[in-house]
């Protein structure tokens, strides 16, 4: 580093110092692990430039093999000290498949040229300066060496701390568990911590097992002919409860083995607490409930943390191990998840952990302390999940393992040594099926994740959302040509950092497609032309808005919006500074599909699924059954539908003008997917023959970590609190 000698660098805010190896900004040091220093001043130093992965790997680790995750970690640690974010980088891009590279403006002066006074954090130091004055004639000599001795260790350990670069993986040992069927997940250890309870796909269905740890033979305990999820334990060890539906239930099975049976209607989820005498559910309607004894009747848990109007994407509950308090995560707005402890017996409630990412999680497990937590956690979008542990206290979290690979539900042993994950990868693809019936076939398929295919109304193309260069964008490709190019990214919303784009499509005369696009500020419409050029917003409420669909003249959209007490399904007209015209109002979202003939809009119906007029005056019921996965045939005679039937995709029609329902074939196991909901779009291709939707193809196994970082003691959560401890 002598060539660093008198130089710094200035960016933004920031002022690089490589001599005292200072990061800055406006006089207070950000503190940095000894790589993450090391990774900031070489992007920094060839900022304009792409560095790829290997290189940086080479110069931040050049006598010792590490793996990319120690990059990837470093990277994030970088990211988080500048306040920089992936999708709209200010400091460092991602350069797909390559590596970094820093964007900011550089400027290299003298070393002393406008320094500003840092305020070195010396913890320390700061805390035994008052002390050390009031005393200072009152002590011996040998307690000022105790003292003096006391803070070199401290300032020692704190320096250890911050040369850490995450995990310590050399203690970590991997055993694989249970990787015989397509998909197993959902672990649930027995107490004892001797059984293992999981599901496992059998005929595209999810089924329970049970399998001693010590053995290597599973034992099947159920096969419905629909899908049993979400095992938890009994505190004797001897029941396994789980749901099953739609309609959701809960049912029991011995673990001895034997039929199982239905236990408790309307439960979407639940959990066992205070020795099984209380067992909290949450409801499809977010709403939290009390049985006590379990299996008697449910009575509200009061005072309720949250107005129940149902929730977005994937909900958990858990009770603490101590049976005193309840962990609730759940989308109850749309915005973001959030998380609520409720104490035992009911009282008030309490939201906790408000610094977790705002990206997708999965559920969590509680460690033996009752105060912390694992969980899946996404913390960006360009990198698969990973576990980290998080405290309900403290509202900190700090990372497991690296996240190689796509990691999900877990479970812990009561000792708190043994951590069984799902680790794996579910894979978005592009199929097509021909509306006569038959198998799907591949549209597009890539290693990267592709969604939401719509058609372009009279030639070949189509777009769909990619995640192929990290961040979520929205691309068109031709088929007959080949080609593919980006039309909507995250450059187009420079003042807002974008999540997800959702149901892109086309105009009817195929130069605009319009498409949801969700931030921090909610999920709003917009409009983007295929030609170039900025994006306009559909309105200006402040409802969240789903995927619309267009009128047949391109005058109109339609669309569901939600706001915190209703769903509706809503038209607006394009320039038009009315508002939105209601046409039904239901329970839940979906995507709709407006005719060709401009008559009907598809809509679900208190007694199923069916069409209602553009002016909302009449509707009719279509489908007897809900059936949310529609389109239009070419000439808007028949509405065709996709539902499940047992572990397989089926393709149903109805006649508008009779109303005559009939099975048109079986499209295999591959049912219509999606990796943000509401966004499962069923396009019909120009030619009328076939019509195209994304997938998701999964492969899930059980694993087990032993030997990680046993949950903070009080020095070390104030370690974290004061930015010490990554």
């Amino acid at each position: 580093m002598d060539k660093e000698a008198g130089r710094v660098y200035l960016f933004g805010p920031f002022r690089l110092d490589p001599m005292e190896r200072l990061l800055v900004r406006d006089g207070e040091t950000i503190p940095l692990t000894g790589k993450a220093f090391d990774t900031l001043l070489l992007l920094v130093q060839n900022s304009g430039h792409a560095l790829e992965k290997d290189e940086l790997l080479k110069a931040v680790w050049p006598d010792t093999f590490v793996e990319e995750g120690n990059l990837t970690q470093n990277i994030w640690l970088v990211r988080k000290a500048l306040g920089d974010e992936t999708t709209a980088p200010r400091y460092i891009e991602t350069v797909p498949k390559r590596g970094y590279r820093f964007v900011a403006a550089v400027t290299e002066t003298n070393a002393d040229a406008g320094r500003p006074p840092a305020r070195r954090r010396f913890i320390w130091l700061s805390a035994v300066s008052p002390l050390w004055t009031a005393t200072r004639r009152l002590v011996s000599w040998r307690t000022l060496v105790t003292v003096a001795a006391s803070v070199a260790v401290g300032i020692a350990v704190g320096a250890l701390l911050l040369r850490r670069q995450g995990p310590d993986l050399s203690a970590y040992r991997y055993t694989p568990l249970v990787t015989n069927h397509r998909w197993q997940r959902q672990p649930a250890l027995s107490p004892d911590g001797k059984t293992l309870a999981y599901t496992a796909e059998v005929g595209g269905l999810a089924q329970l097992f049970i399998r001693g740890l010590d053995s290597p033979t599973p034992m099947q305990m159920t096969s419905l002919p629909q899908d049993a999820i979400l095992p938890f334990w009994s505190s004797d060890a001897r029941r396994v409860f789980f749901v099953t539906g739609p309609p959701f239930e809960l049912w029991s099975v011995a673990a001895a083995g034997g039929a199982a049976e239905p236990f408790l209607p309307d439960v979407f989820r639940a959990t066992l607490a205070s020795d099984d005498r209380i067992l909290a559910i949450l409801r499809t309607d977010g709403s939290v409930w009390i049985s006590s004894p379990p299996g008697s009747t449910p009575r509200p848990y009061e005072p309720a943390p949250f107005e129940a109007r149902g929730f977005f994407d994937v909900p958990a509950i858990r009770s603490s191990p101590d049976g005193r308090k309840i962990l609730l995560m759940i989308n109850p707005t749309g915005r973001q998840q959030e998380y609520w402890l409720l104490p035992l017996p009911p009282g008030p409630s309490h939201r906790v952990l408000r610094s977790v990412p705002n990206l997708q999680t999965a559920p969590f497990t509680w460690m033996p302390d009752s105060r912390h937590i694992v969980m899946a956690l996404l913390t960006r979008p360009d990198v698969p999940r990973r576990l980290v542990m998080a405290d309900t206290s403290g509202d900190a979290w700090w990372p497991i393992t690296t996240g190689m690979t796509d990691e999900g539900w877990m479970a812990v042993s009561s000792d708190g040594l043994k951590l069984i994950y799902t680790a794996g990868s579910h894979d978005y693809d592009l199929v097509e099926a021909p509306v006569t019936g038959g198998p799907a076939r591949d549209l597009l398929t890539t290693s990267q994740w592709e969604g939401m295919p719509a058609w372009a109304p009279i030639n070949q193309q189509f777009v769909f959302t990619t995640k192929r260069r990290g961040a979520e964008e929205i691309w068109i490709k031709s088929r007959q040509e080949g080609w593919e190019r980006p039309v909507v990214t995250s450059r187009d919303f420079p003042d807002d950092a974008t999540k997800i784009f959702m149901g892109p499509i086309f105009s009817p005369d195929g130069q605009r497609i319009a498409y949801t696009r969700v931030s921090a500020a909610g999920a709003f419409l917009w409009i983007s032309p295929l030609a170039g050029g900025a994006p306009t917003r559909v309105t200006s409420g402040p409802s969240m808005e789903w995927p619309p669909t267009w009128s047949p003249d391109g005058a109109w959209l339609a669309f569901t919006r939600s706001a915190t007490d209703k769903t509706e399904l809503v038209k607006v007209k394009l320039g038009s500074v009315d508002d939105p015209m209601v046409l039904a109002e239901f329970d839940d979202d979906y995507v709709p599909q407006w005719s060709p003939t401009g008559e009907w809009i598809t809509c679900p119906l208190p007694a199923g699924f069916g069409i209602v007029s553009p002016d909302g005056k009449t509707s009719r019921v279509l489908y007897k059954k809900d059936c949310p996965f529609t389109f239009w045939s070419k000439d808007g005679g028949t509405l065709y539908g996709v539902t499940r039937n047992g572990s397989h995709a089926v393709l149903k029609a109805v006649s508008v003008a009779g109303g005559e329902e009939r099975i048109v074939g079986d499209l295999g196991q591959d049912l219509p997917a999606s990796w943000a909901v509401p966004s499962i779009r069923l396009s019909l291709a120009p030619d009328g023959k076939t019509f195209a939707y994304a997938v998701v193809r999964q492969r899930w196994d059980l694993w087990m970590l032993e030997g990680f970082e046993a949950p903070p003691g009080p020095l070390g959560r104030l370690l974290r609190r004061l930015g010490l401890k990554k």
